[in-house]
């Protein structure tokens, strides 16, 4: 039988929905046998002085709610203040099984220190078995990269969460929740739900600010 989990975060007229683990049978390598590498910059960043931020990572969380979710994504803010970069992210279940794979362009961040909110434009429908084929997903992240080296406190990232504005009564989710800074928006995630962010289990989250 397939599980589901679906979970939604009602506030007024906000809802996000945060999507869990069903059973496939599509393989992954699993999180223990991937190499522990550190994230490096896009190859397009050659050129020196074409950007004055740029954030990379890649890795493994664990949530309440799903047992693994493994990510990568990198971006780039340019001297002009113009953000480019992709995003792409896999639930896997216990057994290390992909169930949903997605990602996008990312198309706008914000950047606190050591700390860097960003959205994510996802390519194409999500979850059209309970949804309806329904574009125009987003996803927002909040990263947080807390040094390097084996004695450093673990990176972390936020609860994966998604909205969509072609859902009935989710229209003005994105821009309000996108109004908020980092702080404000991890305060708002459930505490019961796992937390507002998770330490990665393998990989790392770089930013690096010329």
């Amino acid at each position: 039988m397939k599980e589901f989990r679906l979970a939604l975060l009602l506030t007024g007229s906000l809802a996000f929905v945060l999507v869990g683990c069903s059973d496939n049978s599509a393989p992954i390598v699993a999180p223990s046998d991937q190499p522990s590498t550190q994230a490096s910059a896009p190859t397009s960043l050659a050129k020196a002085g074409t950007a004055n931020t740029v954030v990379t990572g890649n890795g493994t969380i664990s949530t309440s709610w799903c047992p693994f979710i493994t990510f990568e994504f990198s971006l780039i803010k340019m001297k002009d203040d113009f953000v480019k970069g992709h995003s792409r992210m896999a639930y896997l279940d216990a057994d290390k099984k992909v169930q949903d794979e997605f990602g996008g362009a990312i198309k706008g961040a914000k950047f606190y220190g050591n700390v860097v909110m960003f959205y994510v434009d996802i390519e194409g429908p999500l979850f059209e078995e309970y949804w309806g084929t329904h574009l125009g997903w987003k996803q927002i992240f909040v990263v947080t990269d807390n040094g390097e080296g084996v004695k450093s406190t673990p990176d972390r990232v936020s609860n994966p969460w998604l909205t969509t504005d072609e859902v009935p009564g989710w229209e003005g989710t994105f821009d309000t929740w996108w109004a908020k800074d980092a702080a404000q928006f991890l305060a708002s995630i459930p505490p019961d739900w796992g937390g507002p962010d998770y330490p990665l289990l393998r990989g790392n989250i770089k930013v690096c600010t010329k």
